[in-house]
């Protein structure tokens, strides 16, 4: 499972689902009683109703998402989909880590709250900006342009590496101001880029002024076992992670953002058959797609809810995706069948004495009629052996006859099969050897199509058949 970062959140999402699914619904209420012990702020009422530029905030932003996304993962679990293995991106760490069982709920909740209440206070710091090349070709352009600061470096930054998605996807950050002769430039070389909606320069030395409080905010975190069930790969080192401490989560808000490392890792380690982005709007669905790129292996990359969409459908077309890919999915759960219980009802005498009239019964002329072992086969003709008989021309099967090779109409493969079938009552059965000598014509003039069957002796149930006309 792939956990999605800021930027998927969107005014109103997950209010339907909240509404009609009984699971989805007591999760984010249990987020929500965990949320209200730090804040006074309804975090369920912002997600279902603050206008999108209340929740493009950091301080809502974040935990939005991280409610929802806590939420898909126990609705997915109501369905038999199970992690093998998590990675988040930025934020999306935090429910990634609940997902595999390293935190609780209540202490992911603690986590995201003090997380984005930090980060709120470096508002206007900067902005992000998306580019189409890989790292070194991007730090080369900064160089070229001479407003690029490495990590360590002595002078203080202008424009940072703030996240490595792709191979040919990076985001920089730094005031905005300073990104826009890097447009400038990348338009000029046709490079695709793009400013990300935001006001705070992520992942960057932009955070400094917040170390202190979140190192101290978070030590509720280091005396936790941090036992996973399943491995969480870290998108700050890109190899899996076991000690999610105070310090784990600091270097998730200050490092750069290592997601195709992360990827690698998982695709060298796991090789997994199916990424499934748990997201209110999957916005990585391109990024992983470039990330698996080349590995030689098909691998099924499924959303979940995508913005101003009906999440209900989006749900739903996210579980037929995952049955498409081979996910085994736990219909028993959803469709319980209930024991049979017409033992436990009272007996009551019953008249078993036939009321038809086989001069008036319909059932009488049906058993005599043309085709009344089945629609294709005709009726059965008294004989040693089963043996079977109906009339073939296009008036009598119009549907046969628009079977044509080479202009002429004559009787399908499948015909033979459903022929075959009939004469069994429909029952199961399994056709060792086939052999056409020659086609069935469907002409204008009808025909008696025969169907022979004769049982194969000291073979119980083994017959051999011909069909001719």
């Amino acid at each position: 499972m792939v956990f999605s970062g800021q930027g998927t959140q969107w005014a109103g999402c997950g209010r339907v689902l909240y509404d009609s699914d009984p699971v989805f619904r007591r999760v984010v209420d249990a987020v929500e009683d965990h949320w209200r012990e730090r804040s006074d702020i309804s975090l369920r009422e912002a997600c279902f109703s603050a206008p999108q530029e209340a929740l493009n905030e950091v301080q809502l932003a974040q935990p939005v998402i991280f409610m929802l996304q806590c939420a898909l993962v126990e609705q997915f679990k109501t369905w038999g989909v199970y992690p093998d293995c998590v990675v988040g991106h930025s934020s999306g760490e935090v429910a990634a880590a609940y997902a595999c069982g390293a935190l609780s709920l209540a202490e992911a909740t603690s986590l995201v709250f003090h997380r984005a209440t930090l980060q709120q206070r470096t508002a206007g710091s900067g902005r992000m900006l998306a580019i189409g090349l890989d790292r070194p070709g991007v730090e080369e352009l900064l160089e070229n342009l001479r407003v690029f600061s490495r990590p360590g470096g002595d002078g203080a930054a202008r424009v940072e590496v703030a996240c490595e998605n792709a191979p040919a996807s990076t985001v920089i950050c730094g005031k905005e101001a300073m990104l826009r002769p890097i447009m400038d430039e990348l338009d000029r070389r046709r490079v695709q880029n793009r400013l990300i909606p935001g006001n705070i320069a992520f992942h960057s030395s932009a955070m400094e002024p917040i170390r202190e409080d979140a190192l101290s905010a978070l030590a509720f975190l280091n005396g936790s076992t941090f036992d996973a069930d399943v491995p969480m790969v870290s998108s700050v080192t890109g190899v899996e992670t076991k000690k999610l401490d105070n310090a784990y989560w600091w270097s998730n808000i200050r490092r750069p953002v290592r997601f195709a490392a992360a990827m690698e890792t998982i695709v060298r380690n796991h090789r997994p058959d199916v990424f499934l982005e748990i997201a209110p709007h999957s916005a990585l669905q391109p990024t992983i797609a470039q990330c698996l790129e080349g590995n030689g292996e098909r691998t099924a990359c499924i959303p979940t809810l995508m913005r101003e969409a009906d999440v209900r459908l989006g749900f739903q077309e996210a579980l037929g995706a995952l049955f498409r890919a081979g996910v085994e999915l736990d219909f028993a759960a959803q469709f319980p069948r209930p024991e049979p219980i017409a033992h436990l009802l009272p007996g009551y005498p019953r008249d078993d004495q036939s009321a038809s009239d086989e001069m008036s019964d319909d059932e009488m002329f049906l058993d005599l009629g043309e085709y009344a072992h089945g629609p294709l086969i005709g009726h059965r003709v008294p004989c040693e052996h089963l043996l079977f008989e109906a009339r073939l021309s296009e008036r009598d099967f119009p549907w046969l006859a628009e079977h044509r090779v080479h202009h002429a109409s004559i009787m399908p493969a499948a015909g033979y099969i459903e022929l075959l079938l009939q004469a069994f009552g429909g029952v199961p059965l399994h056709v060792e050897t086939l052999e056409f000598l020659q086609p069935c014509p469907i002409g204008t003039t009808p025909v008696r199509l025969h169907t022979e069957l004769f049982a194969v002796a000291n073979a119980p149930d083994e017959f051999t058949f011909t069909i001719s006309s």
